[in-house]
């Protein structure tokens, strides 16, 4: 499940991202309403930043990405507007982050 990639040491994890307001909705992306998601290192072994377009969870569950980095996940609508934002330290397993999203930003 895990590939390690010789070159530099890196090792990838799988990073699932669950969205939620203070209200305790779930937000669910849909095909009408898609996510983009930016996983962004801030420190630490990973370099490179992933934009994921989210069309259902599914889509946010086992984002590949290195071990051993900070990375900074900020949620957007597909209009551009940013909705939420967390920092996530990775170490080498799965790992999730709970990413508050501002309801009222979403419509």
């Amino acid at each position: 499940a895990y590939e390690k990639v010789v070159s530099t040491g890196e090792v990838s994890v799988p990073l699932t991202i669950k969205l939620s307001n203070g209200a305790a909705d779930t937000f669910t992306p849909s095909t009408d309403k898609p996510y983009v998601v930016v996983i962004e290192p801030v420190k630490g072994a990973g370099t490179k930043t992933t934009v994921k377009v989210a069309t259902a969870d599914a889509d946010l569950n086992q984002i590949a990405v290195t071990g051993k980095t900070e990375y900074k996940v900020t949620v957007y609508t597909y209009e551009g507007n940013q909705v939420a934002s967390a920092t996530i330290n990775t170490e080498r397993a799965a790992a999730t982050v709970e990413v508050a999203v501002n309801g009222s930003e979403i419509d």
